[in-house]
């Protein structure tokens, strides 16, 4: 097949398989509720020990890429240090595009344009004969930068909704 690699599109069916759940399905729609306010969601009713088994399962089935990965490397590692690097770039593509490491609202469109992101910024390092050490260095920077903007973010929005309590609160009085 020449044009667009196999990879690619069973992740583009992967991701609008699990877009689909999460927006169409009612696992999907009590995930983010399970999510931000267990003790919340356990006093709304929900399911919220089956509805993880079924969410594990269900979006477990992606990690049919990582069997492409091996298969397209043509070797399986058991090597800890290559899954590690693997694991920070994981982590990165999904922070970089939103998603929060302590919650917060991520969506399943900015982790794949983050992976496509970092997989712009892998294969130009490649190109450029980049030891893969300093490709790991350089997710791990990019990773660094969207933490900080994440968390600036973070903080002038919390002003911002401090301020105007604050402000509606002295008009009141």
């Amino acid at each position: 097949m020449t044009g667009v690699p196999l990879l690619f599109v069973v992740m583009l069916v992967a991701a609008g398989s699990c877009s689909f759940i999460l927006k169409r399905t009612r696992v999907g729609r009590t995930l983010p509720a399970i999510g931000s306010n267990e003790p919340a969601s356990r006093m709304a009713g929900f399911a919220i020990d089956r509805t993880r088994v079924v969410a594990y399962a269900i979006f477990g089935l992606p990690s049919i890429a990582g069997v492409g990965f091996a298969a397209l490397l043509s070797s399986a590692s058991a090597n800890m240090s290559i899954g590690f690097a693997l694991t920070i770039v994981a982590v990165a593509v999904a922070v970089v595009r939103g998603t929060g490491l302590l919650g917060g609202s991520g969506t399943l469109l900015g982790t794949v344009t983050g992976g496509i992101l970092f997989a712009g910024l892998n294969n130009a390092l490649n190109l450029y004969n980049v030891a893969s050490y300093w490709q790991y260095i350089a997710a791990g920077i990019v990773l660094a930068i969207a933490l900080v903007v994440t968390r600036r973010r973070g903080s002038q929005r919390g002003r911002t909704t401090r301020s105007v309590h604050s402000r509606h609160s002295r008009s009141s009085s």
